[in-house]
């Protein structure tokens, strides 16, 4: 058996596993928070329900503050889309508040808000399991932090549609996009800004350009760009690059009274998928 179960069901799949020794595997989709996150485990979904128990965290957070699902690691394999507390295209419960206030449609509104991400784990669930042109994947990190900066290029890349022959344990993180298809393709992009640059602020993007003529335009700093260091983030896109073979570079200055004068030394480019890394300067 393979049981899969959202929100409260996750829970009750739990329970179920601890009255079924042996098993196989449990799936919880933004499992219930409220009176179940830091609870004993007998009370709540936790590894030993099951032989593998997975978990997609998509609206982790305080549930007084409007937050359903747990945030926690209560599971073998623990996912978090796009951090797991608020989904693209979903605004945050704090964010809604007034709207629901002046509509008067608290119930409405607030609904939509607990909602809108707390479902995604079943969209994006479903998603999975049709296994699509894109590939689903997560990468093994300390943090949802570290992920989008891009430190995790050493971290496992776990194939999500095939979890149960990864022989994987520990927390992944991964981008998607607001709508279907949710998926794309995870990119590190680093770029090592020359001692002689003068640190302005402002927000750098690249456009990469593969040899077959794909292109995508990452983000790479939005604020300070720091002199002698190296400046690296993760990127989701919509196209498989292949290799990539040439940048184009965009600054904008975030005051015209601010020198804009940087040098980039080196730029690679990673793709997760393939674990191929390419230097483009």
């Amino acid at each position: 058996f393979h049981l899969v179960g959202h929100s409260l069901g996750g829970q009750v799949a739990g329970a179920a596993g601890s009255a079924l020794p042996g098993l196989p595997r449990i799936t919880g989709l933004d499992p219930a928070a409220p009176w179940f996150e830091d609870e004993d485990p007998a009370v709540r979904l936790d590894p030993t329900d099951a032989g593998l128990v997975d978990i997609l965290h998509t609206n982790g957070g305080p549930w007084w503050l409007g937050y359903v699902g747990i945030s926690a690691r209560h599971g073998h394999v623990d996912i978090y889309p796009n951090g797991g507390v608020i989904q693209p295209g979903c605004k945050k419960p704090a964010a809604g508040a007034l709207e629901a206030i002046l509509s008067g449609e608290l119930l409405e509104v607030f609904q939509d808000l607990a909602g809108c991400s707390h479902k995604r784990s079943t969209v994006l669930y479903i998603d999975m399991l049709k296994k699509g042109s894109c590939p689903y994947i997560a990468v093994e990190c300390n943090s949802y932090e570290d992920f989008e900066a891009g430190a995790c290029s050493e971290g496992r890349v776990i194939d999500l549609t095939n979890v149960e022959n990864e022989g994987f344990s520990g927390a992944g993180y991964m981008d998607t996009f607001a709508q279907t298809p949710y998926c794309g393709y995870h990119y590190v992009v680093a770029a090592s800004v020359s001692a002689d640059s003068s640190s302005p602020k402002g927000e750098i993007k690249l456009t990469l350009t593969s040899s077959k003529g794909q292109q995508t335009t990452a983000l790479l700093v939005d604020g300070t760009i720091k002199a002698g260091t190296t400046q690296s983030v993760t990127h989701l896109s919509d196209t498989q690059l292949g290799d990539v073979t040439a940048a184009d570079v965009s600054y904008e200055r975030t005051s015209i009274m601010q020198t804009n004068t940087f040098v980039i030394d080196r730029l690679t480019v990673m793709s997760y998928r393939d674990s191929d890394w390419w230097s483009v300067l």
